[in-house]
């Protein structure tokens, strides 16, 4: 199924839990907490959250993730939830898209 960023975040709220999204976007913000890890994703029409957890893939995916630098363009697939603060976020399951590296920077942190 498709998420599209611009759908309100109350949208979050009718999506089954089992429903999976892939997306692909430019990372534009990374926040890390321990074994986990919060990144915002935009694209054309918005941005979203994604959370990662080094607990739920190998150590190869780890390091490819653990490489990954703002700017850089991903594929992930997941489900939707909100975390504690409300905010829509998919829980990155599988990294389908292999991620490719930015050469220009980001001008005042939009993609």
């Amino acid at each position: 199924m498709e998420w599209e960023a611009s759908q309100p975040k109350e949208a979050v709220d009718d999506i089954s839990s089992k429903t999976i999204f892939t997306i692909a976007g430019r990372i534009t913000a990374r926040r890390g907490m321990g074994k986990v890890s919060f990144l915002d994703l935009r694209d054309g029409a918005g941005k979203i959250q994604l959370f990662y957890s080094r607990d739920t893939f190998e150590e190869k995916q780890n390091w490819l993730f653990k490489e990954l630098d703002i700017g850089d363009f991903i594929g992930v697939s997941g489900i939707v939830f909100r975390t504690k603060s409300a905010e829509p976020t998919i829980r990155v399951d599988s990294l389908p898209y292999f991620p490719n590296r930015c050469c220009r920077c980001l001008k005042n942190g939009t993609a």
